[in-house]
């Protein structure tokens, strides 16, 4: 969020100082983080990102713009709504779309002017897409960083940990860390990573009482059911990604909040999945696309080496791009996915203590119930048979995962006893402060935070450069 705020910031006129804490691509991450209370949680180890880019140097570049019933009160669950104004989220969709340079058919999506896609009605379902950046453009230390570096009132500084935020009397008034010392600015912004908000919070608001580590949670991936194919023209027609333009996107089936309300669960969405077969040159030249993305050491021209193999599925891949669609070649698995929600309870939070982070994690008995719930309600609703689709197993052992969605720990609110920031997301206690990223959220909402947190830092730099002469 840090590079997204910058551009905002930069754009408005004001003189920015980026202080990014790894010294290359994929630096060591700075913190030690103990898992011993979230077994098998991959976020903890696969996820973070430390360098110019953060863990945009890792993800899919999936986007999914939350709408306003992701941020509702859900009563049923106990849940209280955001304390945001989901129009302040909306008015920031735009800028955002600016600054990651979306096309004109991502920005219809995001601007929540496109026509519901094509697909099967699902009684209770709403039928939603998400997109997808290019994976050039992923990394956005490659792009946005890269952006910074020229602008002539923007200065980049890697290699400079902040340590500690050295606060007098409710001011930040200094950086500790190698290089920051003299450092000083009007204002500051921290997007430190989730588990880095936390670490650099807790300190700083451990006296004043704040719920600095409270409400961690991420989004699950269950995999439940095993479908076969029975005609592949329909599952590309109505299932498969399709293309507009250059442009992806994936259908989602999302519970409405009176479907969630009948099922009691929190937010939950349906979705396929496909599992290429190990030796698929499809998925190694996938992996080598990541590897690039990551700096990792692929390059271009390495792609020739799995021509071969990508020639023999050249007729599947034109004739599928020819329909608009995403390929999907026939012995790839086709599977049930729902992602649920998990709810910020008191069996997940996270602590920090000298460089430590301490995470308390577990998938619960109510996520796996959500999924089970989900799952037969839209395997019962959904109409297999158009898509081409029969259900082939209901797996005995739910394939749980997390996402890599690390949330909350530093949640907003206007009560100060209840959150850390408030709804503007600057500091309860500290006034020279805002916290940006997935860590001020109170909920999860249905999938993929990254666009909407980067929303609410655009709204952030725009609430404190609205008050600035």
């Amino acid at each position: 969020m840090g590079l997204i705020a910058a551009t905002r910031a930069a754009s408005l006129g004001a003189s920015v100082i980026v202080l990014e804490a790894g010294a290359g691509p994929l630096s060591p991450y700075a913190y030690e983080v103990d898992t011993r209370e979230a077994p098998g949680y991959r976020g903890a180890t696969e996820a973070l990102g430390f360098g110019l880019g953060g863990s945009t140097q890792l993800w899919g570049g999936q986007l999914w713009p939350w709408i306003a019933s992701e941020l509702s009160p859900r009563p049923w669950l106990g849940m209280a709504g955001w304390d945001y104004d989901f129009d302040d989220l909306r008015r920031s969709y735009g800028h955002v779309a600016d600054i990651l340079g979306l096309r004109s058919a991502q920005r219809a999506l995001v601007g929540g002017s496109v026509e519901t896609p094509r697909g099967t009605s699902t009684p209770g379902f709403e039928l939603r897409e998400s997109t997808w950046l290019g994976w050039r453009h992923r990394n956005l230390g490659k792009t946005l960083g890269r952006d910074l570096r020229r602008a002539e009132a923007v200065k980049v500084l890697t290699g400079h940990p902040v340590q500690s935020l050295k606060v007098e009397n409710g001011t930040v008034v200094g950086l500790v860390g190698a290089g920051c010392h003299e450092i000083a600015a009007d204002h500051y912004f921290l997007a430190a990573g989730t588990l880095g908000n936390v670490a650099l919070l807790n300190a700083v608001a451990r006296s004043e009482g704040a719920t600095v580590g409270a409400g961690f949670m991420d989004h699950l991936s269950v995999r439940t059911a095993e479908l076969e194919v029975l005609d592949w023209d329909a599952y590309q027609e109505y299932e498969a990604p399709r293309y507009e333009g250059n442009s992806l996107f994936t259908k989602r089936y999302a519970a409405s909040s009176d479907l969630q309300q009948s099922l009691g669960v929190p937010g939950v969405l349906a979705q396929w999945e496909t599992e290429l077969p190990a030796t698929s040159p499809l998925l190694r030249a996938r992996e080598l696309l990541r590897s690039m993305q990551r700096g990792g050491g692929g390059r271009p021209e390495q792609l020739g080496s799995l021509l071969p193999g990508l020639t023999a599925e050249l007729r599947g891949l034109v004739g599928a791009r020819l329909r608009h669609r995403r390929y999907v070649p026939e012995e790839a698995g086709i599977y049930l996915s729902i992602n649920v929600e998990q709810l910020p309870t008191q069996s997940k939070r996270l602590a920090a203590e000298g460089g430590v982070v301490n995470m308390k994690w577990a998938v619960e008995r109510a996520d796996l119930n959500a999924a089970r719930r989900t799952t037969e309600s839209f395997l019962d609703a959904h109409d297999l048979s158009r898509s081409g689709l029969r259900v082939k197993r209901i797996l005995d052992e739910y394939v749980v995962q997390d996402t890599y969605h690390l949330m909350g720990g530093t949640r907003l609110s206007s009560d100060p006893a209840r959150g850390v920031v408030t709804p503007n997301l600057r500091h309860h206690q500290v006034s020279n402060l805002s916290v940006l990223g997935a860590s001020v959220f109170p909920t999860g909402g249905l999938a993929n935070p990254t666009f909407t947190a980067g929303a609410m830092a655009v709204a952030a730099v725009d609430s404190y450069m609205g008050g600035v002469s």
